[in-house]
């Protein structure tokens, strides 16, 4: 699961991500959004202080931490008015926030709905076998005109400083070479997003090479 989770030190929240709210409540009074990968909540703070009391915002990651994240969000009143929906998943080794977003994209479809978020974040375990199945779902979970914010499209296993196979010698029994080396959201970002015409990069900086990627759903 999300490289976050459980690792109270880190306390950055998402820019870009704020970056495509500011542009989504310039068109519109209430938004929806998805965030995959809350870890300690420093992005769902600075979201709902954004989102000033409307809108949904669903929260996606283990029970006990969105459990928490919705606690601390609640106890600051930063949701009072908002509609809050968690999607906890267990520890069991196959079960995921991909699980969760798939059963809701077929919803979805099977309703002929257009979608249920403006704004989705998919800040979750950057490993391929998780990302992949929550980047389908979420395409079809995304309304015309909403973004999609792919994070830490650079990262892999052999450049992180807590998840390399020298500081978790188990990561070599579970990944290849190849699959330790490579970035698994980079993978999934050229296979699956940047093939698909409905959606648009848009790029927010002047790097070509952002580490996250954000895409706009155009059809």
């Amino acid at each position: 699961m999300t490289t976050n989770i459980g690792t109270s030190g880190i306390q950055f929240h998402s820019p870009d991500v704020l970056a495509v709210l500011r542009r989504l409540l310039d068109v519109k009074d209430e938004i929806s959004v998805a965030e995959i990968g809350t870890g300690i909540g420093a992005t769902s703070r600075e979201i709902a202080k954004m989102m000033k009391g409307k809108g949904a915002l669903h929260l996606f990651d283990y029970e006990e931490t969105v459990a928490k994240v919705e606690q601390m969000l609640r106890s600051e009143g930063l949701v009072d008015g908002i509609t809050v929906v968690t999607h906890g998943n267990t520890h069991l080794t196959y079960d995921s926030y991909s699980w969760h977003l798939a059963k809701l994209a077929l919803d979805e479809m099977s309703r002929g709905g257009t979608g249920i978020y403006d704004l989705a974040y998919l800040d979750g375990g950057h490993v391929f076998h998780h990302d992949a199945p929550a980047c389908i779902a979420l395409k079809e979970l995304i309304r015309p005109g909403g973004y999609l914010v792919l994070d830490d499209v650079h990262w892999s296993f052999a450049k992180s400083r807590s998840a390399n196979p020298e500081r978790k010698p188990e990561i070599r029994k579970r990944y290849t070479q190849d699959q330790i080396e490579t970035s698994h959201v980079m993978l999934v970002d050229r296979l699956i997003m940047k093939t698909d015409a409905r959606f648009e990069q848009i790029f927010l900086t002047a790097s070509n090479d952002p580490g996250r990627t954000v895409y706009r759903k155009v059809a």
